[in-house]
């Protein structure tokens, strides 16, 4: 009887709330998120980067913003720069000549030598508008941290609201090395010294960890990020994710869907800048977008996908702050914080789950939920500060965003067949959102019930 009569009670609420909820009203973009248009070579944007090099073969700029690249990448020629101008695609300045690039002991170059080079690189490098910045060093030491600070002045100086891109190591590297005893100071450092314009670094441990099955190499992608995040949210500068979209090394994993979204999502939900791919070519890494022939590969489409959504997502991220990021229990790693947060209460779901809050300039609430499993998609219920608030995704089905609201099966009016067991129709009525393996979803959350 007790079975018969929870049956009929939800029955009785399908046919309610098919009744209130067949045309509910959509929320209003009072941020105007919908609507965000990036205008070209805009330090301020939000980038999407390929990394190339000179002595790429079959470079090809037309199938970089094909593939919802919005910058160039590094180590372009200038010849090429007005070809980026004409496709939207952004400037990084390199060059052969980078001091930083050719020798180990970074710290010894005089700072005059510093300052003529920059100087030589901006001037050389002509007055195109497409020209966003300046590649300054990669993978820098504590001790040549002051070198760099020269180096960030002098493109201030000489190429004036440009940007000074400086890589950092990734949390792996022994700090031993790097002049430091812990991956914090090492960026904490970079910060109080260089006073640089960006945090940036690489981790590729996405592939290393072979999709995650080893969970220590996997747990120092979340650890490396939350250090850079915690930096910048304390410092208050940007932050860029450099991810692989190549077999990083002849015995990891390949680039996947599910891997490069992973990337790029926990990116998000962390509230990145930018995502640089690492690499775009296939000159010394197997499985790269374009091979060795200039040809796309199945990678390349892959990664369209992807860039795709972050060509979405990225430039509303920007325009939001990020208030925190949690993971829900049990994490990869005990120092990874969880929830509940300021505006995530609970969430039900039995996927790992990493969770960004941001805040819109009028105070309004959103939320980035990214399913960090690579193996399985996602059922969750998101409940937030405000019971049984009304919750709408910010949809990346189509190049223009528009929001789905959040609702049960029987509030949709989707099919539920006849004769359902009691645990299935019971799944019927909760506003439960799906999402695949290593894939995210923002969401506007209302103020209303």
């Amino acid at each position: 009887m007790k079975t018969i009569l929870t049956v009929g009670l939800i029955l009785t609420c399908m046919g309610a709330l098919t009744q209130n909820l067949s045309s509910p009203p959509l929320i209003a973009d009072e941020d105007g998120i919908l609507s965000i248009w990036q205008k070209p070579f805009d330090v301020n944007n939000f980038f999407i980067v390929p990394y190339i090099n000179f002595d790429d073969p079959q470079r090809n700029l037309k199938n970089i913003a094909d593939c919802y690249f919005n910058t160039s990448g590094l180590w372009l020629p200038e010849k090429d720069f007005e070809q980026c101008e004409q496709l939207g695609l952004n400037v990084l300045v390199s060059s052969r000549e980078n001091p930083f690039f050719s020798t180990n002991e970074k710290w010894k170059i005089p700072d005059e030598e510093v300052d003529a080079f920059v100087r030589k690189m901006v001037s050389g490098s002509g007055n195109s508008k497409a020209i966003v910045g300046y590649d300054i060093c990669d993978e820098p030491d504590v001790p040549d941290y002051p070198k760099l600070a020269v180096a960030v002045e002098a493109v201030h100086k000489y190429a004036p609201g440009k940007l000074a891109f400086i890589n950092l190591y990734p949390v792996l590297e022994p700090m031993s090395r790097t002049g430091v005893n812990t991956y914090q100071e090492y960026v904490e450092q970079f910060v109080e010294v260089v006073k640089p314009d960006i945090i940036s670094y690489d981790n590729y441990m996405a592939l290393y960890s072979m999709d995650q099955k080893n969970r220590n190499m996997m747990a120092t992608f979340y650890m490396n990020m939350m250090t850079v995040y915690a930096a910048s949210q304390k410092y208050k500068i940007p932050w860029w994710n450099v991810v692989a979209s190549n077999q990083i090394r002849y015995h990891t994993v390949i680039p996947t869907l599910d891997n490069m979204m992973l990337q790029a999502y926990t990116s998000l939900a962390a509230g990145a800048s930018a995502v640089c791919w690492y690499t775009y070519y296939d000159t010394e890494y197997d499985y790269a977008p374009v091979n060795t022939k200039g040809m796309r590969t199945n990678t390349w489409y892959a990664l369209r996908e992807v860039n795709r959504h972050l060509s979405i997502l990225g430039p509303i991220i920007k325009t939001l702050k990020s208030t925190g990021v949690y993971f829900t229990d049990p994490t990869i790693h005990p120092s990874l914080p969880l929830l509940p947060g300021k505006t995530v209460k609970e969430i039900e779901c039995s996927e790992p789950l990493m969770i960004g809050e941001f805040e819109s300039a009028k105070g309004n609430r959103y939320v980035m939920v990214v399913n960090i499993s690579l193996e399985h998609s996602a059922r969750f219920i998101l409940k937030t500060d405000i019971e049984n608030e009304r919750l709408f995704v910010v949809s990346t089905g189509e190049q223009t965003p528009y929001f789905q609201e959040i609702l049960s099966t029987v509030a949709r009016g989707g099919y539920i067949p006849k004769n359902e067991p009691q645990e299935r129709l019971a799944r019927s009525v909760e506003n439960a959102y799906w999402i695949p393996a290593g894939q995210g979803v923002l969401i506007k959350c209302s103020n209303q019930k």
